[in-house]
């Protein structure tokens, strides 16, 4: 799914294609107080372990795309993003502990170097969380990089239960994660995601997108191809 602050990127079943060796297409409906974007997302395999490219319209009108190579174990490798509505367009590849950061906010020049840890870059979460729904474990760290002020945030994602949860219209037992930042923010903002327990397909996302009293933002699955 897109995400604006906090989130990242975007912006899910990269399990099930690695099972059935194909790509994948889904379609969710994203909404942000008033309003509401249609967000696309491909996702197929690749050398390096899978492509995936995302694009969010609003009223048939393309406004933010990104692309972004996985590995095996769907940790973000290189990302490409731009948003038309702000100016954005940015380009990342992961080295060791640090992300290489490129291109243009705002009108501005972006050249950054983020420092990291050695835990994932998860830049297409809920999406990269699918492989933790069927580990069995029970917390996972990762981080991202907030588009809208190019750094790098460190966040958990943390495994709630198991409830039930409807899906155009269908009952679904679902998994439900908890995810904040890590540390202090952790006071400042979370969100919730919902993935099936089978595959961890991601049928839904809360949270808010930014920081206290920002809207909340709501991502739902419509369409799987």
């Amino acid at each position: 799914m897109v995400r604006r602050f906090w989130i990242g990127t975007l912006l899910s079943s990269l399990l099930f294609c690695c099972v059935c060796g194909f790509g994948e297409t889904r379609t969710y409906r994203e909404t942000t107080g008033e309003e509401t974007l249609i967000l696309t997302q491909r996702i197929e395999p690749v050398p390096e372990g899978y492509s995936v490219v995302q694009r969010a319209e609003k009223s048939g009108t393309l406004v933010i795309r990104a692309r972004m190579t996985l590995d095996s174990d769907f940790a973000t490798l290189a990302w490409e993003y731009s948003d038309s509505r702000k100016g954005i367009q940015l380009s990342a590849y992961r080295m060791g502990d640090v992300i290489v950061l490129t291109g243009r906010r705002e009108g501005k020049r972006v050249d950054r170097k983020l420092q990291i840890s050695s835990d994932p870059w998860f830049q297409a979460y809920p999406l990269s969380f699918e492989k933790f729904v069927v580990s069995g474990h029970k917390q996972r760290l990762y981080w991202s990089v907030n588009p809208s002020d190019t750094n790098a945030y460190d966040f958990s994602v943390t495994r709630r239960g198991v409830e039930e949860v409807t899906v155009n219209g269908r009952q679904e037992q679902a998994s439900h994660l908890y995810i904040t930042l890590r540390g202090f923010r952790s006071a400042f903002w979370h969100a919730d995601s919902w993935h099936r327990i089978s595959d961890g397909m991601y049928f839904r996302y809360e949270g808010a997108s930014g920081g206290p009293g920002s809207p909340l933002t709501t991502s739902e699955l419509i369409l799987v191809e």
